[in-house]
């Protein structure tokens, strides 16, 4: 239960902070966080607090989401993101490139959930191209409740972006970009406590997605697929935490490594 709070409630003295920020406040995350909030707070009374309250959500997907990319994500991946952009055609074979604003460019551009980076900017940076699916896979073992083709070619594109080492990359990245240690996965949920003697571990690789149209052999052409214990992420959400970053990172590594073998241990 979360802890009682060390003031009562107050309908007016709340809502009159609230407005206050509401109407101090340009930032968009913010200014939608106030209204929630309000929201929230118009809808109890004074006698809130001897009635039951529950929040949830029906699209936990987007939970997911956020909960991996503020555990392994860089906070920049937005200069991650690949641009499409449209080419019009003029009279005497002219052409027109078109150039949009900044909540238009969000719509034209391909972006990755999650970019980490293992020793960014120093000798030996590794970087992680991650994409979080809330899908069941992890219990139901069913193939069809993996990625399918359109996510696992956008995996593709991502990393080829990275490789070819282009603006907007941040400086410090380009600096040390090592086209050899670009990788890719999913992150999917699972539940590991199958037995509280011998539960799996919180991490687990399942296996890899390809693509026949990458006949290469980069290491990101493999998209592994990794089940992440739900409760555990959610009770420990660390930002950037470096100790699950290193296991993560590890894993991949030394998975993509012994792909030569024919069994081993992840």
């Amino acid at each position: 239960m979360p802890a009682k709070p060390p003031i009562a409630f107050n309908k007016n003295f709340f809502t009159s902070i609230l407005q206050a920020k509401i109407a101090h406040t340009f930032n968009e995350s913010e200014l939608l966080l106030f209204k929630n909030m309000l929201d929230i707070i118009l809808y109890l009374d004074s006698s809130a607090d001897k009635e039951n309250f529950i929040f949830g959500t029906n699209n936990f997907h987007h939970v997911w989401e956020r909960l991996v990319d503020t555990v392994f994500g860089e906070k920049d991946k937005e200069k991650f993101y690949p641009k499409c952009n449209w080419v019009i055609f003029g009279e005497g074979n002219s052409e027109h490139e078109l150039h949009y604003d900044s909540d238009v460019y969000k719509k034209f551009s391909l972006r990755p959930d999650t970019i980490m980076i293992t020793n960014r900017g120093k000798a030996g940076q590794k970087i992680f191209v991650l994409d979080s699916k809330y899908y069941t896979y992890g219990i139901s073992s069913n193939a069809g409740n993996l990625p399918a083709s359109d996510s696992i070619t956008k995996q593709i594109d991502y990393a080829q972006f990275i490789e070819k080492g282009e603006r907007p990359l941040p400086k410090d990245v380009l600096a040390q970009l090592n086209k050899e240690e670009i990788y890719n996965a999913f992150i999917l949920p699972y539940n590991n406590q199958k037995t509280k003697t011998a539960p799996d571990p919180l991490l687990k690789i399942f296996g890899y997605a390809k693509s026949d149209s990458s006949t290469g052999s980069k290491k990101y052409h493999k998209i592994y697929g990794i089940l992440l214990d739900v409760k555990t992420i959610m009770h420990r959400h660390l930002p950037h935490d470096n100790q699950m970053i290193a296991e993560l990172s590890e894993k991949i590594c030394r998975c993509s490594e012994m792909q030569h073998h024919s069994s081993f241990s992840v």
